[in-house]
């Protein structure tokens, strides 16, 4: 009942989806491409949250909380998204059922994925962490790296994560072809990375 207030828009690399601090006036339904999700600490330093490939809902948080947006989401790569407007909404969309129920399946899938890196990196290695997203975001055994935002994701440093990375090539289980990744041995990358489910992460 809401599609007429749809619309897509499409976004360039680099180009700033919500910005942290303003008011919520749109939700936004990610489609395709790459995203990361930035907050900015008061020392003026940018920490990644997160990087998405997969589709999901942004805003929904500050939508229930009535909050200002407590992040910032910036495209990696050019990517389509879906605005939904919800000035003068709000009530009917607090009284719709359907609506609430995605809402909160969002919010639940999000808090149980926090969960979820919240125990990985505390409790696993750089390597470990690594070898977990690269299996989670790779396509047909292909993935790309953004190593500043990714370092900032993993709770490492850049220069720790490019060891760890020059360490896969060098085990041959990864290779480098221009600016993107091959997995070549992903069994040997699950057993060196003491990965037994990567896809329940």
């Amino acid at each position: 009942q809401y599609q007429d207030f749809l619309f897509l828009a499409e976004y360039r690399s680099g180009e700033p989806i919500c910005q942290q601090g303003a008011s919520l006036e749109t939700l936004y339904f990610f489609v395709h491409g790459k995203i990361k999700i930035i907050r900015t600490l008061p020392s003026g330093k940018e920490y990644v949250l997160d990087i998405r490939e997969n589709p999901c809902i942004l805003g929904e948080i500050e939508f229930m909380t009535l909050q200002p947006l407590v992040s910032s989401v910036v495209t990696m790569k050019k990517s389509l998204v879906i605005h939904f407007p919800i000035a003068g909404r709000r009530e009917t969309l607090m009284h719709d059922a359907g609506f609430l129920y995605r809402i909160g399946r969002c919010l639940a899938l999000e808090l149980y994925q926090l969960d979820a890196i919240a125990s990985v990196n505390v409790l696993c290695t750089v390597k470990e962490r690594l070898g977990m997203y690269i299996l989670s975001v790779q396509k047909d055994g292909w993935f790309s790296l953004e190593l500043s935002a990714l370092a900032d994701a993993l709770g490492t440093s850049y220069r720790h994560l490019l060891r760890v990375i020059n360490l896969f090539l060098e085990k041959g289980f990864i290779e480098k072809i221009k600016n993107t990744y091959h997995i070549l041995d992903e069994a040997g990358l699950k057993t060196y990375a003491s990965i037994q489910d990567p896809s329940n992460i």
